[in-house]
C-alpha cells in the first residue's frame, strides 16, 4: 500500500494519499532522536492531511499498513 507525501519540504502541513486498502493503517511522525512528535490511530480516509507545529528540521514520517512499514524522510522549513 503506497503512500504518496506532499510537498516536501513542508511548512508543517502534508497531505497523504493512499492506493489501496486503509485497513490497519496507522502513521507517526519522529524528530531524529526518535521521539514521536504526531501520531494516528487509524487512518479511514484515502486522502489526510496533517498539520505539526514542530520546529524547522528533519522528520521522518512512519507509515504503517497491514503489518508492512514504509518511512519518508521530511523536511520541515
Amino acid at each position: 500500500n503506497e503512500a504518496q507525501v506532499y510537498p516536501n519540504p513542508t511548512n508543517g502541513i502534508i497531505t497523504l494519499i493512499f492506493n489501496g486498502s486503509l485497513e490497519n493503517t496507522t502513521y507517526r511522525i519522529l524528530d531524529v532522536t526518535g521521539r514521536i512528535v504526531k501520531s494516528s490511530t487509524e487512518i479511514t480516509t484515502k486522502k489526510t492531511t496533517i498539520s505539526f507545529d514542530e520546529v524547522n528540521g528533519i522528520y521522518y514520517l512512519e507509515v504503517t499498513a497491514q503489518g508492512a512499514v514504509s518511512r519518508t524522510k521530511l523536511i520541515k522549513n
